[in-house]
């Protein structure tokens, strides 16, 4: 790797840093580090987007999808940290210190940086499972019997979708003799061993993106959480799911596979709008509403071509619109006064 190819790095060296960095205790310094941490990998992100050409070589595989998909990250990141300035003074019991809280808030979003910049379905999954270890903690920041639940329940749920995922890995590789996504969508096997394989990752990681019938942690950590990790987790972090699942399709696009992605994106939206209609915690409708947007995304991804095109606006206007909802909801409830008994159910 050469000096050039580490600019496509920037984003997740910034996130990095200000991860480590926010380990200082210094009053306020890990605001100020994890602020200038995110402006600056959303710089990096702008820059790769306008002025860097297609790259692949051994580790680092960044296309045009790749681009916006770290450029929707890197803006949810920095809105994210700016709205977490103000709002954690609502937090009256935060489960840890605020430094903390920014050194994961990093952390969360280096491993999405890293997840859709890899050229290895392995290495992606490492990086959507290390989101899990880094955001799980996020969910519970309020520190309340309903916030822990919900972040059990996450893990759980979310870690038996990735054990799925990491069999089907192993099916990839042991049919295929590697795990490139450069050197699949050239030349891959087709025998029954990588179909298993492409379908068993559509599973495991569609768990991650709150794809049916693998979704139910989903409304709970949305209504759940605070809204600043309701925000990037909704914006973001389920896309980055869903880009893994796009990469898996691209590699086999086979009438079988599209078809099993275009059915579990059609059953992903009829079940969410359904489920929208009766909700009455608003937070939840609204991660419904994400949830029938991934759906959505995934038929464009099933479809391909100009499917794609599409999947690819709503990717970056549902980033930018759901995580400003969700702004909006912690706002609402900071404003409020919520009743001890309410903190114990979906308030």
């Amino acid at each position: 790797m050469n000096t050039t190819d580490l600019f496509y790095l920037l984003p997740i060296g910034c996130s990095v840093g200000g991860a480590i960095l926010c380990l200082i205790p210094i009053p306020w310094f890990e605001r100020i580090v994890s602020l200038i941490a995110s402006i600056t990998a959303f710089l990096s992100a702008i820059y790769i987007l306008v002025f860097l050409p297609t790259m692949t070589n051994s580790y680092v595989y960044i296309d045009g999808l790749s681009k916006l998909v770290l450029f929707t990250v890197a803006l949810v990141y920095v809105s994210t940290v700016l709205y977490s300035l103000t709002y954690l003074k609502h937090i009256k019991n935060p489960l840890f210190k605020t430094r903390l809280y920014y050194l994961l808030l990093n952390v969360f979003a280096s491993t999405m940086f890293f997840s859709v910049s890899m050229d290895n379905i392995g290495l992606i999954w490492v990086g959507i499972e290390a989101t899990t270890v880094s955001s799980a903690l996020l969910v519970a920041t309020e520190n309340n019997n309903a916030t822990i639940e919900s972040a059990w329940r996450y893990v759980i749920i979310v870690s038996t979708g990735l054990v799925i995922s990491l069999i089907a890995t192993t099916f990839i590789y042991g049919s295929s003799g590697t795990l490139s996504i450069s050197q699949l969508m050239i030349y891959h096997p087709v025998n029954r061993v990588f179909l298993i394989g492409i379908l068993l990752a559509i599973i495991g990681f569609g768990t991650k993106a709150g794809i049916f019938p693998m979704h139910t942690w989903l409304p709970d950590v949305h209504g759940k959480a605070p809204a600043p990790v309701s925000a990037i987790f909704s914006g973001v972090l389920l896309p980055v799911a869903l880009y893994a699942m796009a990469r898996v399709i691209q590699i086999y696009p086979s009438p079988v596979v599209t078809t099993f992605a275009l059915t579990l994106g059609v059953l992903t939206v009829v079940v969410a709008a359904l489920m929208m209609t009766v909700q009455e915690n608003y937070k939840r409708m609204f991660a419904y509403s994400s949830m029938e947007n991934m759906g959505m995304i995934l038929i464009g991804f099933s479809l391909g071509q100009g499917g794609l095109l599409g999947a690819v606006i709503i990717i970056i206007a549902h980033g930018l619109a759901k995580s400003a909802v969700f702004f909006f909801t912690g706002d609402v409830l900071s404003r409020m006064v919520v009743p001890r008994w309410a903190m114990s159910k979906d308030y």
